[in-house]
C-alpha cells in the first residue's frame, strides 16, 4: 500500500502497487466495510457499481481489474 486517496461513509480507498514478474503497476484499491453495507442498506448499491464498472470500456472511466471478499480488515 502506498498511500491513502480518499475516505468515505463505507470505507477507504488506497494506492496499491502489485510487483509480479518484474512489473509494478498501479491500482486503486477499493476497502468497504461489509458490517456498515448491511446496517445502512447500501448493499445492493455496491453490487450495481461493481457491475457498472465491469461493463465500462472507456479511456476516462478506471477499468475493474477484480473483486475479492476478505474476513481480515485492512
Amino acid at each position: 500500500m502506498l498511500t491513502l486517496l480518499g475516505e468515505g461513509s463505507f470505507g477507504k480507498v488506497r494506492l496499491v502497487q502489485w510487483k509480479h514478474k518484474g512489473t509494478k503497476h498501479a491500482f486503486a484499491l477499493k476497502c468497504l466495510h461489509k458490517g456498515q453495507l448491511v446496517y445502512f442498506k447500501q448493499v445492493d448499491h455496491v453490487i450495481n457499481e461493481k457491475r457498472v464498472l465491469d461493463q465500462c470500456c472507456h479511456p476516462f472511466i478506471l477499468r475493474l481489474e477484480g473483486v475479492f471478499n476478505a474476513k481480515n480488515q485492512v
